[in-house]
């Protein structure tokens, strides 16, 4: 009886983050949020300013969003400088890079 109880909340977990991860995924705004979040910058991710107009397009990373925080870039090792993205077919958002351009 306990193991059944315990399946179904794990379940009800991992849909939760499925559809929380979905509901991410369509506007560059929330693409920045998510990866900041999923890096370990958990405020900043909700008080960066992101910018309206990407900084370059580039074919093979996508549209590219420099991020203007000196907390999350801040020049070291596990600094996020910028995001490009891309949309699948179902047109949903990705990261496909983070930062080192």
């Amino acid at each position: 009886m306990i193991k059944k109880r315990w399946i179904k909340i794990t379940v009800s977990i991992l849909l939760f983050c499925l559809v929380i991860f979905i509901a991410t995924s369509f506007s560059h705004k929330t693409v920045i949020q998510r990866t900041l979040f999923l890096n370990g910058y958990f405020l900043q991710a909700f008080n960066t300013e992101i910018q309206v107009e990407p900084d370059a397009i580039e074919e093979a990373y996508g549209t590219c969003y420099y991020i203007h925080n000196e907390k999350v870039n801040n020049g070291t090792e596990n600094a996020i400088p910028g995001v490009c993205m891309k949309e699948n077919s179902f047109g949903f958002l990705y990261s496909i890079e983070i930062g080192h351009w």
